[in-house]
């Protein structure tokens, strides 16, 4: 029986698949490559510091496009001190401590993945703020907003003996949690305290000072916090997210529930944080995040026109997810063929940052590192084609060919293999009441209307849809493709579903969905992406060919030194400010829910150490 191994978060075991099982052979390194060094026992490969594909102009342009995120106005974050400090938030080392990278430039204002965004905001509602008289929102004087951009939740470090290397397309150390509760916590502050106002007042407006303009700035900011609070604090909190990791689905929930003017009831409590996947070979797959939910569909407008729709979906609830807006009108008709939803999306540039993920290259194991054993590497290419590769399929080896990962439904797996299925679950289960959606046609432009009550994976499609129309007007007579691919369900192994139901309530509970799944990918550069499993739960890829009872219940996360042998986080990392303890379980010794680390066996108890070390020296050349 061919077991699958290691990371992704993804389950599977190919006997529990019978005939739903995929024979993937992994050959992606050439025995013979490795033949020319046997003398030596090494071979070394290129330094990641080689642009990975992207020309100085595409870097920069990674780095600092907007997509349409708007976290804060940018002269409120020039103006607001520390919370316990007179020292201005943005000269602090609040962006550092949070993880995210400073830019070479020493006269860079913001870090890597931070960028301005500048537009007409007249018809916006929670962005549309007001500090002072004759404020305008037109395109040429609207005041800019400091948001993410993708490169800031897909840029990592290696760090090694004093060596960093920047890689592209990384798993992000960001905190986006703690950062924005330093914010809130700085705002908060400011509001209470009148010398601190008294200088953020005066910074902000600056010769618009009055009393008049203070006053409108002292709501706007109040304003301002409420929208954040709710999106990124609702009350009961259930986990700490940390360095590396988000709950992007709760915050897009979250959002759109502040949008549609819907019950707060509903608000995720931000409960499944997941690591940020890396980008490399991902426009080579057919779905997209952990769990599959975005689809990879081109659509051809005319013969010489297509636009990967799919992706433009994925891209746009990525900037939902990171403050971005859309605005959902009042009254019964919001869905009138043509209109769409209003929202802060910058289509072109969304457009655009995806054309660059097909030219980043997987990173290659850097030469400041010690070197890879061929005579161990040429061991683990034996051993993951015979228990890893069914499962994670090789991209190099797949040529040209789409579809390079698998699906795996979780009720199909034995609770052994199973690991945290909370994101899994909470993106096929969260139900909420609508608000202004109701009446909406479930994809915008067609289909039946919305009730009272839905899932709110259904509602994200409908407001893709609507703010996607809108931006796009081709997308218009694209609708019927764009839903059935971009915006549909798991489609694959519907073959198991006689297999699934008496199973699907140990996977989510009474109301278990079949839908529940996780994604196995190729592991090209997986090297450099610690730590592993979807929820970032194992620090190391060595710990990962570990039973799970043997892999260890906590460790610090975020831009620290990196193990070469074990591959991924250094255990022996101390505390500081700059990094978060993960922790699989709490005080009283209770296991934290998103926070599992079982799971993915697959036979690693048959594994000798020898065998451990094979596969982890294999899985570094790749």
């Amino acid at each position: 029986m061919l077991r699958g191994v290691l990371k992704t978060g993804t389950l599977f075991s190919v006997g529990s698949l019978a005939a739903g099982c995929f024979s993937a052979y992994y050959d992606s390194i050439n025995s013979s490559e490795f033949s020319r060094h046997a003398q030596t026992g090494y071979v070394s490969q290129s330094s990641v510091d080689d642009g990975q594909g992207l020309s100085s102009s595409d870097i920069a342009y990674w780095n600092s496009a907007s997509i349409g995120s708007r976290l804060i106005p940018l002269v409120w974050l020039r103006s607001l001190e520390g919370a316990e400090t007179e020292s201005l938030f943005l000269h602090s080392e609040a962006f550092e401590n949070a993880g995210y990278i400073a830019r070479s430039s020493s006269s860079a204002e913001l870090p890597i993945g931070f960028a301005i965004d500048r537009q007409s905001d007249s018809k916006f509602v929670f962005t549309k703020l007001r500090w002072y008289g004759a404020q305008s929102g037109n395109p040429a004087k609207a005041e800019p907003w400091v948001g993410w951009t993708c490169s800031g939740c897909h840029t990592s470090t290696l760090d090694y003996q004093g060596h960093r290397e920047i890689i592209l397309g990384g798993s992000s150390t960001g905190n986006l949690q703690g950062l924005v509760d330093d914010l809130l916590k700085a705002a908060r502050v400011t509001l209470k305290t009148p010398a601190k106002w008294d200088r953020f007042s005066r910074r902000v407006l600056a010769s618009r000072y009055s009393v008049e303009n203070d006053n409108m700035l002292r709501k706007a900011v109040a304003d301002w916090i409420v929208r954040i609070e709710t999106t990124t604090q609702p009350d009961g909190r259930s986990v700490d997210h940390g360095h590396g990791r988000t709950d992007a689905f709760g915050h897009i929930a979250n959002s759109v529930i502040q949008f549609a003017k819907a019950d707060a009831a509903d608000m995720s409590k931000l409960g499944a944080p997941v690591s940020y996947p890396h980008l490399w070979n991902a426009h080579r797959q057919n779905r997209l995040q952990w769990n599959g939910a975005a689809v990879n569909t081109n659509v051809a407008f005319n013969k010489d026109a297509k636009i990967d729709i799919g992706a433009l979906a994925r891209n746009a609830s990525s900037a939902i997810g990171t403050f971005g807006e859309i605005v959902v009108p009042d009254g019964a008709q919001p869905h009138t063929p043509g209109i769409g939803f209003k929202s802060s999306l910058n289509i072109s540039n969304l457009k655009k940052l995806e054309s660059l993920l097909p030219k980043i290259k997987t990173p290659k194991w850097p030469t400041f590192l010690p070197p890879v054993n061929v005579t161990l590497a040429l061991e683990g290419q034996g051993l993951f084609k015979r228990h890893c590769a069914s499962c994670h399929s090789s991209d190099q080896a797949n040529g040209s060919s789409p579809g390079v990962e698998r699906m795996v439904r979780l009720a199909v797996l034995e609770p052994r293999h199973v690991t945290d299925p909370t994101m899994a679950c909470n993106a096929v289960e969260h139900a909420m009441k609508v608000g202004k959606f109701k009446g909406v046609k479930e994809y915008y432009l067609f289909g039946r209307d919305i009730g009272e009550t839905e899932n709110f994976s259904l509602l994200l499609k409908t407001v893709m849809a609507s703010a996607l129309v809108r931006k796009t007007p081709k997308l218009m007579s694209a609708v019927p493709s764009f839903v059935s691919g971009a915006l549909g369900g798991h489609d694959q192994d519907d073959d198991l579903e006689a297999l699934l139901s008496f199973e699907r309530e140990s996977v989510c509970g009474p109301n278990g969905s079949i839908n529940a799944a996780y994604k196995a990918r190729p592991l090209e550069g997986i090297w450099a992406t610690a730590p592993y499993l979807h929820n970032g739960s194992v620090p190391t890829l060595y710990d990962m060919l570990l039973p799970a009872s043997k892999r260890p219940r906590s460790f610090w996360v975020g831009p620290g030194e990196f193990d070469p042998v074990k591959v991924g986080l250094e255990e022996s990392q101390l505390n500081t400010n700059r990094l978060t303890l993960f922790q699989t379980h709490d005080a009283a010794g209770l296991p934290v829910q998103g926070n599992s680390n079982v799971g993915h066996e697959f036979g690693v108890d048959l594994f000798s150490e020898r065998d451990r070390l094979a596969l982890v020296e294999y899985l570094k050349s790749l």
